[in-house]
């Protein structure tokens, strides 16, 4: 499965509150769309996108640390319903989001 839809099947920081702030017996069809079909592409999305690897570049000489680039962290043994999306992993313990805003 590719990255995406490794994301898709679970419960990111990101689509967390669809979830938690569904009322109890709606409809949860239209949330499961957004959930497995929504992709988002705009403006802003693309140039933070061009963006991430000088931005990981910049904070790592920032640092002086080596930045590992990575993505989906999982825990398929306690919570593999659960994600974490990342760009960088320092000292094999601490995972980062780089955000590049377009203003």
């Amino acid at each position: 499965m590719t990255w995406l839809e490794e994301r898709r099947l679970r419960l990111t920081a990101l689509n967390f509150g669809l979830i938690i702030n569904r009322k109890p017996h709606s409809n949860s069809a239209p949330v499961i769309k957004q959930l497995l079909y929504t992709t988002i592409d705009c403006a802003a999305m693309r140039y933070g996108k061009s963006n991430e690897k000088v931005a990981l570049q910049h904070l790592s000489d920032h640092i002086k640390k080596y930045i590992e680039e990575c993505g989906l962290f999982v825990d398929d043994e306690e919570l593999p319903f659960l994600a974490a999306t990342s760009e960088g992993l320092i000292d094999d313990d601490r995972i980062f989001e780089v955000t590049c805003l377009a203003s």
